[in-house]
């Protein structure tokens, strides 16, 4: 079941780091910003603060190359809500005589 909720936040998180990654691509091609490029710029890496934006090298099960996967604080707090919640509904489903 897809949560709609996260879908959509994941999507706006999407969208500003799409435009984030274009700002910085672009910066590197041209010294010139001027002072409205400048100022949406920091708007944009404040929103990205403000979130808990967090990127990190993991490495994928059959793979050595470690992928860059980016998250914000709150897709952290969900995957991790979300495995309690896997794991108890794992536990209950086991035999008392099991356990």
């Amino acid at each position: 079941m897809i949560n709609m909720n996260l879908l959509s936040k994941q999507l706006c998180i999407g969208g500003v780091v799409l435009v984030s990654s274009l700002i910085s691509g672009c910066s590197g091609t041209s010294t010139a910003q001027t002072p409205e490029e400048a100022a949406r710029a920091a708007e944009i890496q404040e929103r990205l603060a403000q979130t808990g934006y967090k990127c990190e090298s993991v490495r994928v099960t059959g793979s050595n190359m470690p992928k860059k996967r980016c998250t914000t604080r709150q897709q952290r707090e969900d995957e991790e809500q979300s495995a309690r919640d896997y794991v108890d509904v794992v536990s209950k489903s086991i035999p008392e005589k099991v356990r």
